[in-house]
């Protein structure tokens, strides 16, 4: 399919999907501040994410790297998850997302392999028409782990995770073995990973994940149940650092999202339990928003 009629598609699901108030799909996707207000509801939400389905399948038949041209739409779609996550709006049945999942994947690979390792690693994927799509992948990539780890990990009593973790009380008669906590720190480790793979924005919404993990090594400490290993400790401590550090390059002072509280308070608690050699990131975070007067 030729490049023109491409954009005309892209022209097309764009004047439909987005709001009048927004000037381009990346002026949406970016503003941050709320300045233009819009929720999608939970129909026009599955209704962009199918019809966006439709159309990077018939933009791209021919050429994978067609997916450059509808990038506007890609950028709507994405704003649209977000500002619908944001909203508590109910996504569609995961065997669609799975499909989109599925698609956008395919066609990443295969503009990967047109393009070759090198020039994909150090240039193409960089482009907001390859990474919008790739961030759609690693947010419902992401919202399938969180939900798998939920299952895996919580213990049966609570109703969810932030039940287990303000349970101060202890009414949950549960405390992680040692080997029970390795896996769960490690399998949160792997889900960080896969959030933070195109960009930092989906940790926001691993707030439940990121609640159990800190009631599972809460718990853990308190009955003093050994720590994990010291690879596993850093690897984790170390993504988080470096999760933290881009969102205060993405939000400034807006980074404190539940999202990033949850994971700030996880890194510490690792430092101040683990053995010596973790400590500083918080300390330098503490100088770091009094110098830059942030918080």
């Amino acid at each position: 399919m030729g490049t023109e009629r491409c954009r005309d598609l892209n022209t097309t699901f764009c004047r439909r999907f987005l709001p009048p108030q927004a000037p381009t799909g990346h002026a949406l996707l970016l503003d941050w501040d709320g300045h233009i207000a819009f929720t999608p509801e939970a129909a026009d939400l599955h209704r962009c994410l199918t019809e966006y389905a439709t159309l990077v399948e018939q933009a791209t038949r021919d050429d994978p790297c067609d997916l450059l041209s509808v990038r506007d739409a890609s950028e709507v779609t994405l704003a649209y998850l977000y500002r619908g996550l944001d909203a508590g709006r109910p996504l569609p049945e995961a065997a669609n997302l799975r499909r989109l999942t599925l698609l956008l994947r395919r066609i990443l690979r295969a503009s990967a392999e047109w393009f070759g390792t090198t020039r994909w690693n150090d240039e193409m994927k960089w482009y907001d028409g390859f990474k919008a799509p790739d961030a759609i992948v690693s947010l419902l990539d992401t919202l399938a782990e969180s939900d798998a780890f939920r299952r895996r990990f919580l213990p049966t009593g609570p109703a969810d995770a932030h039940g287990l973790l303000v349970d101060f009380q202890h009414d949950v008669p549960f405390t992680p073995s040692a080997a029970e906590l390795q896996q769960c720190l490690e399998a949160y480790t792997a889900l960080l990973r896969t959030a933070t793979r195109v960009t930092c924005m989906p940790v926001r919404w691993c707030v439940e994940a990121s609640e159990l993990a800190l009631a599972y090594l809460s718990r853990a400490v308190q009955n003093d149940v050994p720590l994990p290993e010291r690879d596993t400790s850093n690897s984790l401590v170390g993504l988080i650092r470096k999760t933290l550090g881009d969102a205060v390059t993405l939000f400034g002072a807006m980074r404190w999202y539940d999202g990033f509280k949850r994971i700030d308070i996880l890194a510490w608690l690792l430092e101040e339990h683990a053995p010596k050699g973790l400590q500083g990131w918080h300390v330098f975070r503490a100088r770091l928003r009094q110098t830059l007067r942030i918080g």
